[in-house]
């Protein structure tokens, strides 16, 4: 595709650059290519008595059943911590207390009204007692 800034000639040029490049080109390595073990090791690996009580029961450990098919890897997902279920928990005993606390608070409130009301009750009984009482007596 030719573009309208670019010259016919650099255009050429541009194209037989291209075509004359491989498709490839190895990369230079950034790091010297080791063997992961060494060799001593693997071959003393490779005795079945070399490894006999070396690794202990691993059928029964928990490493297993975090990693079924044995591939080393170590698990990347972070455990979630329980911090969160640790903070709910208080905050749930905290409000279950002031609940409590309202409550009671709420029951004396409406003990105290209920006095208070009782008291009136019976000095309004006695006022209209006397009221009575006097309002015969000046009939009378």
């Amino acid at each position: 595709m030719k573009s309208p800034n670019v010259s016919q000639e650099v255009y050429d040029e541009l194209h037989r650059f291209l075509n004359d490049m491989a498709d490839t080109v190895p990369l230079t390595s950034s790091f010297v290519a080791q063997p992961r073990y060494d060799e001593e090791n693997t071959q003393l690996a490779a005795r079945p008595e070399a490894t006999e009580g070396l690794f202990g029961d691993d059928a029964d450990s928990d490493r297993t059943e975090n990693d079924p098919y044995n591939s080393g890897r170590k698990s990347v997902k972070r455990q979630r911590s329980d911090k969160y279920e640790k903070m709910r928990e208080v905050l749930e005993e905290r409000s279950d207390a002031l609940l409590a606390h309202v409550e009671q608070l709420q029951r004396e409130e409406m003990r105290e009204r209920r006095n208070q009301h009782q008291d009136q009750m019976a000095l309004m009984r006695e006022f209209l007692a006397a009221m009575t009482k006097t309002n015969r007596e000046n009939e009378k």
